[in-house]
């Protein structure tokens, strides 16, 4: 896996009869601190459930195919906007860094 990709691993299970649809999501730690909070605390939804996401680590699990790759594109969304304002954060910092010069002007 690159520095910043994210992995998901699916799998299923069965359940009561029932086929349960899960997958483990391995990304960064450093988007840890950019994650947005509905991925810091599980979350149920109709026939899915997100558990918290943390040390570049989170699951989810869903009761159809069709939910569990929508909650995969969701999720994939998501790190990829936490991914975005990691890198923006980052310019941030660099621009602070070092000298920067204004001129005054005088106001009338």
């Amino acid at each position: 896996m690159g520095e910043f990709a994210i992995k998901f691993t699916g799998g299923t299970s069965s359940v009561g009869g029932l086929m349960k649809f899960k997958c483990l999501v391995e990304y960064p730690p450093e988007l840890d601190g950019y994650l947005p909070s509905e991925l810091k605390k599980q979350t149920d939804g109709k026939g899915t459930t997100i558990m918290p996401f943390s040390d570049g680590r989170g699951n989810f699990e869903a009761d159809s195919l069709s939910q569990a790759e929508a909650v995969e594109a969701e999720i994939k969304g998501k790190l990829q906007t936490a991914y975005n304002n990691l890198l923006e954060g980052r310019k941030r910092i660099q621009q602070w860094t070092g000298i920067r010069e204004f001129e005054l002007s005088a106001v009338e």
